[in-house]
């Protein structure tokens, strides 16, 4: 079972405030995170262990690489010789851990963050392991306070510069926010130069110090020294230049081109004392991949909305680049670790691989993508050439591959595409003080001679191959032979056009958080788009997410190659209607879901950042390769992934009805009363109206909706019909109550309220009948085992807050509230958030029951009145603490389970061993019917 925080801070703190500790720490820590006890008994024992030196190392594929050291090590330089060792590489451990058994020092590989601590005090950081536990804490101890400290400056900053500069943002036609945002970006990459030895190589403030120097304090010629520097940056020959512009270094004008002309804003002696304070930060701890929160927080928060900029976490990331590409290439790796010849050929392919997100935002998938690649390729480096580094140099093969060309990305706006660049600029020279490190080689950021292919467009509408071309492309002989040789060793056949001889395609993969918006929360802009990409090609197109339109363009753009995508998104797309609207298309192009992330909760650092429910959902060309769930961290091997991300021989699609499937009474939603509150009575009215009025009780019904059934609380309304109007209006109270409603619907905006006023004494909707009736609440918890629906006599009137079935018998609510009909509803029902969201079209008419005699039908429904029973022998607690699913008294959990052998018993005589058995049952009956139906 996974541990919980609290837990796991009960189980850590037993581990701290010792005198002593022994290499058993290690394993202790891991028991606490919840590993298992089999596992960390096999690493203790060396089954596991695949460390060079396990008398002082520990090392297990994806989890810990452990290392034993002398107190008189470094411990963090210890941790950067464990990463760069091609064996972290090899077997890619989610924590690094060195210590000399009195203190520790560890890195967590995937959120690039670090601690060092004594063991003693391990229970104050106990959120830096969890990650263990399949889940992450996102929080103030988690994130990097440089970043943190750097977003927060650059903010004020900015809005500062635009307080000085508001007359040229509010022209018109002007171009200003963009050259603001060049100008941004400009100053971020000399900030980040200075303090990473790009200017100068003793890392000496070159830029700060000369601002300092060289400008008034008043910031009145900062603009014009700026612009000067800028185009020196920018000059080869610095002859024409005098210091301190002349002391600068060429960088190249792909980013501080002087053919851009951009205008320099104007500062104030705030403004210059902001950016002093800036370069007065720690630059060379900033993440790049934590520009996106940077960015965040810097831009206008509408934008943030309006275009989806969700930054996306680095663990998050990794879920989507790990299985798409990263793991296979690893276990090349892994597989050729002793073969040069073949670690040479991974290398030559990992340097053709080309990244492409289509909706980029700051870069942050590109970065982690490229440092990743990058990685990979220093540990083939050095087990290619095992320490031999001259030998490498002198045969120019002591340099990296990766180029930032092989990276392309899609952002509709402008400040986001400045920052996409520079920060993969920042990653790169990150990546190269790594290989300096490692190797003793130096390699120059500067002149920027590589650029990513980052495209400021609408996603929405551009050709992606326009931006990123997959097609097959024409190559030399010498070269065709080279890739073929690759394309069968990596077992890639699709590489090679057969077809047309001497033509392949490229590696492309499609990496991505688009935006979310759902079909209720679009722009008029994205209504636009939505309306380009699903005109004349779905019916329903504006119920869909915005997201759909990546998705589709997305398999067109891998269709018949060897590109693969990997998007994050929310849920909704493989729940409810959607799914019927959306996944036939993808499902049309010949493609298939290569592997998904189940639902999960993620936030961003950001200030005032997004949490939001998502899955990953990954599709390629249809293969023979395996096909994986994941849900945490257990991953889950399928036949066929189908679009509701379940295990399944085929891709059926439940598609919405009016009428239901199987014969089953109708359901509908309550009845709505559009009375301004004057229909509905608290327990006090009630009373209040029977004590003053007793001829008033005849009027008046007990009203539940799912709130009130739920949670058991108590409301009534007043129900008046035709017939009795006249009496009705004889109380002055509810005379009084129907005037008002009158005067609410007459005011209203709405025509077909203005004239319910002609029936004052009425509900808006009336669909209550005199008969008992069954309620189904909308909305269901996705903790609970079943739906709770309820049986009601008939002085119950049930609210549009929930759905009801009239007519109702029992037979009927004994199937609701079976663990079959769950089954379905967890499948296909739409959710909010986390939440079911039970519908009638898409839940209720939809679900394949087959026939019942009068023996069953009498069977089911005494088993009704024993869950009916049940639950009244616990009426001191409400419904939702009945169905809490660590709370459930045992007699209704038996009612439930008995009632669920005679409902799986209508499917099968067989006892059923899991859900997924009944859902393979579920949906080929579905299928079944539908087909039968389509015959008739």
């Amino acid at each position: 079972m996974r541990k919980t925080f609290a837990d796991v801070q009960r189980n850590v703190s037993e581990i701290a405030n010792r005198q002593i500790y022994t290499s058993d720490v290690l394993y202790e820590l891991m028991a606490a995170y919840g590993r298992s006890a089999s596992s960390i008994t096999k690493l203790r024992n060396g089954v596991i262990n695949l460390a060079d030196d396990p008398n002082h190392s520990v090392l297990q594929r994806g989890v810990v690489y452990f290392r034993e050291v002398l107190k008189a090590a470094s411990l963090p330089a210890e941790v950067e010789n464990l990463e760069m060792d091609p064996l972290t590489t090899r077997y890619n451990p989610r924590f690094l851990i060195v210590t000399d058994l009195t203190s520790f020092a560890a890195k967590d590989t995937k959120k690039g963050n670090t601690l060092e601590l004594k063991w003693e005090n391990i229970d104050r950081n106990v959120d830096f392991f969890y990650g263990w536990t399949g889940d992450e804490v996102v929080d103030e101890k988690t994130e990097a306070a440089a970043d943190r400290r750097a977003a927060d400056k650059m903010k004020e900053l900015y809005s500062e510069v635009e307080k000085v500069n508001i007359e040229h943002l509010t022209e018109k036609n002007s171009n200003f926010r963009h050259e603001l945002n060049v100008f941004f970006t400009r100053l971020l990459f000399c900030f980040f130069a200075e303090d990473t030895r790009v200017f100068t190589k003793d890392g000496s403030n070159i830029f700060t110090s000369s601002i300092k120097d060289f400008t008034q304090t008043d910031g009145s010629d900062l603009d014009q020294f700026l612009g000067t520097l800028f185009e020196s940056l920018d000059t080869k020959d610095k002859s024409e230049y005098t210091s301190p512009f002349s002391n600068f270094p060429y960088v190249n004008g792909s980013l501080f081109d002087k053919k851009k002309g951009i205008t320099i804003p104007k500062f104030n002696a705030q403004a210059r004392k902001l950016i002093l304070d800036c370069g007065a930060l720690s630059w060379a701890e900033i993440n790049p991949d934590i520009f996106g929160s940077m960015f965040q927080s810097i831009v206008d928060e509408a934008l943030r909305e309006t275009h989806g900029m969700h930054y996306t976490s680095v663990p998050n990331i990794m879920k989507t680049i790990e299985p798409l590409f990263l793991d296979e290439l690893r276990n090349e790796f892994d597989k050729y670790f002793n073969n040069k010849d073949k670690l040479g050929k991974l290398h030559e392919r990992i340097s053709k691989i080309k990244i492409f997100d289509p909706a980029c935002g700051s870069g942050n998938f590109l970065i982690i993508a490229y440092k990743e690649l990058r990685k990979l390729e220093h540990a083939i480096i050095d087990r290619v050439f095992e320490k031999d580094y001259e030998r490498a140099a002198m045969a120019g093969k002591l340099t990296s591959r990766i180029d930032l060309n092989n990276f392309y990305g899609i952002e509709i706006d402008d400040f986001a595409c400045e920052v996409a660049v520079l920060s993969l600029y920042i990653a790169k020279h990150q990546m190269n003080i790594e290989f300096e490190k490692q190797f003793g080689r130096r390699i120059e950021l500067i002149p920027l001679e590589d650029k990513a292919n980052i495209v400021k467009a609408n996603a929405a509408r551009i050709d992606w191959q326009d931006v990123c071309p997959n097609k097959p492309h024409s190559i030399g002989e010498s070269t065709f032979k080279q890739v073929k040789l690759i394309a069968d060793e990596f077992e890639q056949k699709e590489l090679i056009d057969i077809e047309h001889n001497k033509k392949i395609w490229d590696e492309i993969y499609l990496i991505s958080n688009p935006p979310y918006q759902g079909a209720r929360k679009q722009s008029a802009d994205q209504k636009r788009d939505m309306s380009v990409i699903f005109e004349g090609v779905i019916d329903r197109f504006n119920d869909l997410d915005y997201i759909s339109i990546w998705f589709c363009k997305g398999v067109i753009y891998i269709k018949d190659s060897l590109a693969k995508l990997a998007f994050v998104s929310t849920n909704s797309i493989t729940q409810g209607q959607q799914v019927s609207f959306l996944w036939p298309i993808i499902f049309n192009n010949d493609e298939e879901i290569n592997f998904a992330h189940l639902s999960f909760k993620w936030e961003n650092n950001a200030g005032g950042n997004a949490g939001v429910t998502v899955i990953i959902i990954s599709i390629r060309n249809k293969s023979k390769e395996p096909k994986y769930l994941f849900d945490g961290i257990v991953r889950l091997n399928c036949r066929n992934i189908s679009p509701y991300l379940i295990d399944s021989d085929q891709n059926t699609i439940v598609n919405p009805r009016n009428k239901n499937l199987s014969g089953l009474p109708p359901m509908d939603f309550g009845s709505m009363p559009n009375d301004g509150g004057n229909f509905i009575l608290t327990v006090e009215e009630k009373a209040y109206l029977e004590n003053k009025y007793p001829n008033a009780k005849k009027f008046i019904k007990s009203f539940i909706g799912a709130e009130e059934f739920i949670n058991g609380i108590s409301r009534y309304c007043l129900w008046i019909t035709d017939t009795n109007i006249h009496e009705a209006k004889v109380i002055d109270e509810i005379k009084k109550r129907i005037d008002n409603v009158r005067e609410k619907r007459n005011k209203s905006i709405r025509g077909a309220t203005n004239k319910l006023a002609n029936y004052p004494h009425r509900f808006g909707e009336i669909r209550y009948k005199v008969t008992d009736s069954i309620i189904v609440p909308r909305v269901s918890s996705e903790r609970r085992e079943y739906i709770i629906a309820g049986y009601l006599n008939k002085n119950t009137i049930i609210s549009d807050a929930a759905n009801a079935i009239y007519d109702a018998e029992l037979w009927v609510f004994s199937i609701l509230v079976s663990r079959m009909h769950m089954v379905w509803v967890k499948t296909v029902a739409g959710r909010l958030k986390t939440d079911i969201r039970y519908s009638t079209d898409i839940v209720y008419n939809t679900f394949p029951t087959p026939s019942v005699s009068v023996e069953q039908k009498e069977a089911l429904a005494r088993r009704a009145k024993e869950i009916i029973f049940a639950r009244e022998m616990h009426t001191e607690i409400t419904l939702a603490e009945m169905y809490d699913p660590d709370k459930m008294p045992e007699d209704l959990r038996g009612a439930h389970h008995q009632n669920d052998i005679l409902v799986d018993r209508l499917y099968r005589q067989k006892p059923y061993e899991n859900d997924e058995e009944r859902l393979a049952d579920l949906f080929a009956l579905y299928e079944k019917m539908i087909s039968e139906e389509k015959k008739k």
